[in-house]
């Protein structure tokens, strides 16, 4: 009895874990990439960088002339956090059997203070709509948390580039997704030309208008209601009145 009650358990464990956070009310908000090269100390960084366990590791990728994203690890060359003079290096897979170090290469940021956070692949229509940042997804592997990129040609598989040209692929990952709740809206100062109240004294239903905002700044809209009120008599009814 104690086998099976550990058992329901685990795998109810397992299945809360898939469904993740809600974001049924979020809305998309945009993570920016910024060219950088390994020309540059940890100080000339993006102060805006997205880290990646710590402060030595950060999320990057590779763009090249043919217009192909790959996703990599950028990795100060020292472990002291707080050196700001510590060089960079990038490695990224370039297939599922090689990696290679890149000189020029563009780092992950996050200037609109974006919610992150790392989702199950399973996931499939968060990772659809919160996931995609400029063509890119970002994967993570379970394991040791590397980043890398997906290839869709092989099933899904998570490509993550080691030092000295290696390639290790997992079937199972996280995705950075990036959102920011939903616009909430207070109506204040409102004035009515009319009264909301019908002939008998009741409040008149006006109506509802969904305001959706996508961007990061303040907005004032002027909604206008109206309605048509029109009247039918009939010789065998009662006056009725149609709103």
């Amino acid at each position: 009895m104690k086998l099976q009650v550990l058992t329901l358990t685990t795998i109810l464990g397992i299945c809360l874990s898939c469904f993740g956070q809600d974001l049924s009310n979020s809305v998309k908000c945009p993570l920016i990439w910024v060219d950088v090269n390994t020309g540059m100390s940890a100080k000339d960084l993006p102060s805006t960088r997205i880290p990646n366990e710590g402060n030595t590791f950060f999320v990057g990728r590779v763009v090249t002339e043919d217009g192909d994203k790959f996703v990599g690890q950028i990795k100060l060359t020292k472990e002291d956090n707080s050196d700001s003079n510590a060089g960079v290096e990038f490695w990224a897979a370039i297939s599922r059997y090689d990696a290679k170090e890149h000189i020029y290469f563009q780092i992950l940021t996050n200037p609109y203070r974006c919610t992150l956070s790392w989702e199950s692949q399973w996931q499939y229509n968060k990772v659809k709509e919160f996931g995609n940042h400029d063509g890119s997804v970002v994967g993570r592997d379970h394991r040791y948390h590397r980043v890398g990129w997906i290839d869709e040609r092989l099933g899904g598989e998570l490509l993550v580039a080691l030092e000295g040209g290696r390639v290790e692929f997992s079937r199972r990952y996280t995705v950075l997704i990036s959102h920011l709740p939903g616009l909430q809206v207070k109506v204040s100062n409102m004035i009515l030309d009319e009264s909301p109240l019908d002939a008998s004294g009741k409040i008149d239903l006006m109506g509802e208008d969904e305001i959706i905002n996508d961007a990061d700044v303040e907005l004032v809209f002027t909604v206008t209601h109206t309605k048509l009120v029109s009247l039918q008599i009939f010789d065998y009814f009662t006056p009725l009145y149609c709103v």
